[in-house]
């Protein structure tokens, strides 16, 4: 195993076989503006829920699902749809 390792390690090239890759992923970090930062900062402010954006999809498509049959019945009945 430890030869398959070796020759892994020999195949990439240096930077990326001494975690280099690692370092040139952080260096544009450090070369935000501070408006890019602001931005990033506000970014994290902004709570992760999925559970919320579920829920509130759900009751998207339960709207939009009950407006639509309002509006089926209204045209079926020959009435006057008061929205238009």
């Amino acid at each position: 195993m430890s030869d398959r390792v070796d020759e892994e390690l020999e195949r990439r090239p240096e930077h990326e076989a001494d975690g280099g890759s690692q370092l040139a992923s952080a260096e544009p970090r450090e070369r935000m503006t501070e408006e890019e930062q602001a931005r990033e900062q506000r970014l994290r402010q902004i709570p992760d829920d999925p559970a919320g954006l579920l829920r509130a999809k759900i009751h998207r498509k339960y709207a939009e699902k009950r407006f639509a049959e309002q509006q089926r019945q209204i045209v079926q009945q020959g009435g006057v749809n008061p929205w238009w």
